[in-house]
């Protein structure tokens, strides 16, 4: 999978099951799975932070590529759905279990 997201890349959120799958090369990768598509993830930092969230509903933000009919996802922010809240209906940015590019620059300062 491609490290740099390629022309054409939207910007897109969804919500869906990750799923961890193996790849062409034999390796391990998860696909994200909103019920009418699927999308490959890119495994960068937030990408391989998500493999601890195997089989759960997650709101995904991104930029999204296709080609050759395969969906890629380059993951810019997530959190698991069951974190949502409510009372709002948006992302409780006080909650720890958010998780965006933000808080990998915390990651490096630390």
């Amino acid at each position: 999978m491609a490290d740099k997201m390629k022309k054409g890349a939207k910007e897109i959120r969804i919500t869906g099951f990750i799923e961890e799958i193996e790849l062409e090369d034999g390796g391990k990768g998860l696909q994200l799975d909103d019920g009418d598509h699927t999308y490959i993830i890119v495994m960068d930092k937030i990408g391989n932070k998500m493999e601890r969230y195997i089989d759960e509903e997650v709101d995904v933000t991104g930029m999204m590529t296709k080609s050759g009919g395969m969906r890629e996802i380059k993951v810019s922010a997530f959190r698991l759905t069951d974190d949502y809240n409510d009372d709002d209906n948006g992302y409780d940015e006080g909650d720890d279990s958010y998780y965006d590019d933000y808080d990998d620059d915390l990651d490096d300062r630390l």
